[in-house]
């Protein structure tokens, strides 16, 4: 006994279908087709859309990765200078206080023997 399911030859129906089973078995064929093309464009279309999305996000992590480590190392340059120069300010000020210091000392003792010089009753400042 032969089988009730239409055979196809090629995408045609067989001629004992009818020309209305033809005409149903070409739309179904047809409507077949257009889903699996349709699915397909669709999958090819969110694969290309969300793989470019998922690289421009890389991109972005990529640069802000890189954005903050040259942060981080112009933080710590800045840092580096502000602070050798803090030091150095610092160097600075407490030899011309030193000097100041060593000046004054010296000038004192000029004036002490300046006056002993001149009356001879002041003895020089000791030095300390």
């Amino acid at each position: 006994m032969a089988s009730k399911e239409p055979t196809k030859i090629r995408g045609k129906a067989r001629v004992e279908e009818g020309v209305l089973g033809g005409i149903v078995t070409t739309v179904a064929e047809l409507l077949y087709s257009l889903t699996q093309a349709s699915f397909g464009a669709t999958s090819d279309v969110r694969e290309a859309f969300f793989g470019s999305v998922r690289g421009t996000i890389e991109w972005i992590g990529g640069s802000q990765r890189q954005t903050i480590t040259l942060a981080g190392n112009v933080t710590g340059r800045v840092d580096t200078l502000i602070q050798e120069g803090a030091d150095s300010v610092e160097a600075w000020l407490l030899n011309n206080v030193e000097r100041g210091r060593e000046t004054g000392h010296g000038a004192a003792d000029l004036v002490a023997r300046t006056a002993v010089s001149f009356t001879g009753t002041m003895e020089p400042r000791q030095a300390a």
